[in-house]
């Protein structure tokens, strides 16, 4: 959850990845106490813990988007609110901030493949 919502809201300022550090440890030890509840409760009823795990998602992804910070000011959920939805520079400038520049990977796997039909071309030219 942490990374679908900085993915697509990156513009987190200084504080955003200790933001995500933090919270995501705090969601997970959450997530392990309840998950000793929920044992109890999927052993009365296998749907009211489907229920519970999807309410708890539900609940930890809205405080993730009023929590996370924004460069703006303006929280993830406001923005949602406001149907200011991510767009494709957003999405590409979260993965640059994880680190994943798929667009230099793209742009060498098409020279490979140029160099590859070029070979080929030659080959079939000797022939």
């Amino acid at each position: 959850m942490h990374l679908a919502v900085f993915l697509c809201y990156p513009e987190t300022g200084p504080y955003g990845n200790l933001f995500l550090i933090i919270s995501a440890l705090i969601w997970s030890v959450v997530l392990v106490v309840m998950n000793a509840n929920l044992k109890f409760i999927k052993l009365l009823s296998g749907a009211a813990g489907l229920l519970f795990n999807l309410a708890f998602f539900a609940v930890m992804l809205a405080a993730i988007a009023f929590t996370m910070p924004q460069r703006d000011g303006v929280s993830v959920l406001k923005k949602l609110q406001e149907r200011r939805f991510p767009d494709r520079t957003s999405l590409d400038t979260g993965l640059i901030k994880l680190g994943v520049n798929y667009r230099s990977e793209v742009k060498k796997d098409i020279k490979g493949l140029d160099l590859g039909i070029q070979k080929t071309l030659k080959k079939i030219e000797k022939d």
